[in-house]
This record gives structure tokens, C-alpha cells and sequence, in this order.
């Protein structure tokens, strides 16, 4: 077993601890009989299962050939684990901002369609600086989550970009400083 240093979790950490756990089911292994299997402890493969835990290559592939994990898989596994020290674009921006938004971002930018209900005040992807610092308050997160909306506007210049309906409130279409389109 390799010593690995503790990182949060990320996007692609734990879509790589879900790919191997689906790999552990499809072998009918559990986390103690697969770490048993593999000579390490259950907690160590715990932690790369949750995406607590880089993980190297040769650990990697021990625990998928130990699964019997097909090619295509096991490449699109690997290709992951080469993309977990990317940082998604909430996590560029503070510490502080909590992991579900850069969750929520590395999904939007993969996403085909995204939309948003908000009663109460205008989507986050449809908020201007002004808007977004004043919407959150004296927060002392405020300039980092303010940051994070701002940077999740870049998915209106990908290409191709989502389909993106949002519903608006009338009370917020006369008042808006953002207008929808």
C-alpha cells in the first residue's frame, strides 16, 4: 500500500470512488474482503472510495484488476485519477466556499440542460456582482461565493452551450438588474 497525502474531496474523486465501488459491486466484493484481498486496511480504501484519499496508479490498478474491471473502464477510470488534482472553478476562488457549489459547477459544465426555480430572488447563474454581494449580505464568504456566481456565467460561452430555461418570478422581471432572455 502507498502512502498517499489526504486531499478534500472533489468532483472527480468521488466520481472515481463511485466508479470503483460500481466495479466492487459487479465483482461482489465489500470494502473488507476487497482490502483483505488486496493486503491493505479498510480504512485506507475507504477513503479512496469517498474521495478523501489521492490515490497512485499502482494502487489504482490493483484494485481494478482485482475487480476485473473491463478495458474501457478501467482507461476511463484512470483518465479520472490523471484529473484529480484539477481544481473545478468554485475551488479557484476560497477555501471557504463550501464543497456543494464546486459540486454543483463541475456538473453544470458538463451538463446538457440546466435550470433553476428561485421565488424569492433571481438564479444564481443570472447575477451581477451587485446584485449577488447584496443578495448574500455581510458574509465573511461573501466576496468568495460572490466570485464562485460570477465565474459559473462561463458556461453562456461554451460551446455548445446547455439549454438553460429559468423561471422568474413577475416581481422580479420589472426589477431585475439582469435581464432574462
Amino acid at each position: 500500500m502507498s502512502k498517499e497525502k489526504s486531499t478534500l474531496p472533489t468532483v472527480r474523486s468521488r466520481e472515481l470512488g463511485n466508479g470503483l465501488r460500481a466495479a466492487m459491486a459487479a465483482a461482489g466484493l465489500g470494502v473488507r474482503e476487497l482490502a483483505r484481498k488486496l493486503g491493505w486496511s479498510h480504512p485506507y480504501l475507504s477513503h479512496l472510495l469517498s474521495g478523501n484519499r489521492s490515490v497512485s496508479d499502482t494502487d489504482l490498478l490493483s484494485v481494478l484488476f482485482a475487480c476485473n474491471v473491463r478495458l474501457a473502464e478501467r482507461e476511463r477510470l484512470l483518465g479520472l485519477s490523471e484529473e484529480l488534482g484539477h481544481l473545478g472553478w468554485l475551488q479557484q476562488y476560497d477555501s471557504d466556499v463550501p464543497e456543494a457549489p464546486r459540486t454543483l459547477i463541475e456538473h453544470e459544465r458538463k451538463a446538457l440542460e440546466v435550470s433553476e426555480v428561485q421565488l424569492m430572488a433571481l438564479p444564481k447563474l443570472l447575477q451581477t456582482q451587485a446584485y449577488a454581494r447584496a443578495v448574500l449580505g455581510a458574509r465573511k464568504d461573501t466576496e468568495a461565493r460572490t466570485q464562485a456566481r460570477l465565474a459559473r456565467q462561463e458556461i453562456f460561452d461554451q460551446h455548445p452551450r446547455p439549454r438553460m430555461p429559468f423561471f422568474l418570478h413577475e416581481f422580479h422581471c420589472a426589477r431585475s438588474p439582469v435581464a432574462p432572455s
